[in-house]
């Protein structure tokens, strides 16, 4: 069976072979397998047309009819496209039903298939440049908090040496405080004793005055 079906008109009464499941009008392009020549003996019979009659026949037959004795006159041919074409596996197709929206539906094609995978692999190679930013700084505030930890911990080093200072500076203090108070303590004893033997030597050099005076 071919794409090619002309339509013809006849020039007087013959017979031509038409298929028995299809209309007086033609025969529709089968699917599947070439059939054998016995299958296509049993699957035609002969019907006859009247003078100015159209039929629609495969090209092969409506040529034949025509040559021999311009038994037809072929008037035109359509071109039947396979449902499934380079074309249309390429470019899609749109069918006469509708979707909600009143657009028609589509069957995508290879190229509409390829579109959609290059925008989603440009969306993806979008996502792992962000991811790797945003890898990128993770791994700059990580190093930057390594640093700043590394910092704090020289400073608490630091500190804790400051702190031990000031408590030995603070022991110290302490403990001259402590001598400084028992030696204070010392000489204020000194001083009441050498004050108590000043009055006394006071008391005994004026008694001697007053005795050498009478």
């Amino acid at each position: 069976m071919g794409r090619s079906w002309p339509a013809a008109r006849s020039g007087a009464p013959i017979g031509a072979p038409v298929g028995e499941d299809k209309d007086a009008g033609g025969a529709e392009e089968a699917s599947g397998p070439e059939p054998t020549a016995g299958a296509i003996t049993k699957r035609f019979k002969q019907k006859r047309f009247k003078e100015g009659e159209k039929a629609e026949f495969d090209l092969q037959t409506a040529l034949e009819l025509q040559n021999d004795k311009q038994w037809v006159r072929i008037t035109s041919v359509t071109e039947r496209r396979p449902l499934s074409d380079p074309f249309t596996a390429i470019r899609g197709s749109a069918f006469s039903a509708k979707t909600a929206d009143g657009q028609p539906v589509r069957a995508e094609g290879i190229d509409a298939l390829r579109q959609g995978l290059l925008v989603e692999m440009t969306s993806i190679d979008q996502a792992t440049t962000r991811v790797k930013a945003s890898h990128d700084n993770v791994e700059a505030q990580t190093v930057a908090v390594a640093e700043e930890t590394q910092q704090l911990q020289g400073d608490r080093t630091s500190w804790e040496k400051d702190v031990s200072a000031a408590t030995d500076t603070a022991q110290a203090f302490d403990d001259r405080l402590r001598a400084a108070t028992i030696e204070l303590a010392a000489l204020e004893n000194s001083i009441v004793r050498l004050g108590k033997e000043l009055a006394g030597a006071w008391g005994t050099l004026t008694e001697t005055i007053d005795g050498a005076a009478r």
